[in-house]
């Protein structure tokens, strides 16, 4: 039986996760106000924000891609 050391140690860590939105900046406000992420870069059509080794990136959706139920969410692990 494993212990629970060795049950952590064997899952991985996530450390960037990359999202689109169709307004990044908007995006980026909740992100950083509402969740208390740190932002380390905002511009019209990416966002960049960190809470220790963890980063997400805010990508804008291409205007064709976007619909109201569709989110797309990339992992890096």
């Amino acid at each position: 039986r494993q212990t629970d050391r060795q049950i952590h140690t064997a899952m991985a860590l996530l450390r960037y996760v990359v999202m689109l939105h169709k307004d990044v900046p908007l995006a980026a406000k909740f992100f950083s106000q509402g969740l208390g992420l740190t932002l380390t870069v905002c511009t019209n059509r990416w966002a960049e924000l960190q809470s220790g080794p963890f980063k997400l990136g805010l990508m804008q959706a291409p205007r064709y891609y976007f619909l109201p139920s569709l989110h797309l969410c990339i992992i890096c692990l």
